[in-house]
């Protein structure tokens, strides 16, 4: 899954699901400039930070639904549909 996401963090400020997001962009901004006062491998850093929101955003609702499949449980939401 890793080229994955680093092909969608190459562009994560274009994904649509976050421009909806402003609080969480301004989450990822503040990280990465935070990332730049430190002394540190930015560039792997960065990298982090952006495959995890991108996986936030897009994969791990899905993961959690393969998960539930997988291990044969319900979530408690499908309780209440």
């Amino acid at each position: 899954m890793k080229p994955i996401l680093q092909i969608y963090s190459l562009i994560l400020f274009e994904i649509p699901a976050l421009k909806r997001k402003s609080l969480l962009v301004n989450r990822i901004k503040r990280e990465l400039v935070a990332l730049k006062n430190m002394d540190c491998d930015i560039k792997k850093k960065e990298e982090q930070i952006k495959n995890k929101y991108v996986q936030q955003l897009l994969f791990d609702k899905y993961i959690e639904k393969c998960e539930h499949i997988k291990c044969n449980t319900n979530s408690i939401t499908k309780f209440f549909k």
